[in-house]
């Protein structure tokens, strides 16, 4: 790959967001604060051979417009130009996580089952953790079947955000 990974930094109400543009796709949409960001910076470089830096693109705009957009109610889905960085099992397990519709949650067991990997309920979650295209790859809509879960950008964003699609009231869990 290589290149350069353009970063911009964006506040939103719930917290800051750092979204990376690499070659006019979006490649992070990341909490700042969370708290492996250094190790999720230094995969997305090794995977992308490119260089980080601070600015920003057209795309990382439009990126922030849309997210904004979510956060407010006036949009379920993005529109988006977007590149993952990951192993064939992470891409696999986002690849599920994209299809939870908008205010519905799934399960790390019913998302392993999707996968065809019924056992791997702790790698879907390591998989979930490893997500840099948080939002857009909804990974806050996959709990813990005893529970809400981890998240990366702490478990009080993420019970915004499931509040946000109405689905935290239902907590309709498909198993």
């Amino acid at each position: 790959m290589a290149g350069k990974i353009i970063v911009g930094q964006y506040k939103t109400g719930v917290g800051t967001l750092l979204i990376g543009d690499y070659g006019g796709r979006i490649c992070m949409c990341d909490w700042a604060d969370d708290p492996f960001r250094g190790t999720l910076d230094r995969r997305l470089v090794r995977g992308t051979g490119a260089v980080m830096e601070t600015g920003e693109t057209e795309v990382t705009q439009e990126a922030y417009h849309q997210v904004m957009e979510y956060l407010t109610n006036r949009r379920r889905e993005f529109d988006l130009p977007i590149v993952v960085v990951g192993t064939d099992f992470q891409k696999a397990v986002w690849k599920a996580i994209s299809s939870i519709p908008y205010g519905q949650v799934a399960s790390y067991a019913h998302i392993a089952r999707l996968i065809g990997l019924p056992q791997a309920c702790r790698p879907v979650a390591a998989a979930c953790g490893a997500n840099r295209i948080a939002i857009i790859i909804p990974c806050h809509r996959v709990v813990a079947s005893n529970g809400i879960g981890g998240y990366g950008g702490g478990v009080e964003i993420k019970r915004f955000l499931l509040w946000t699609e109405g689905s935290l009231e239902r907590q309709s869990i498909a198993e």
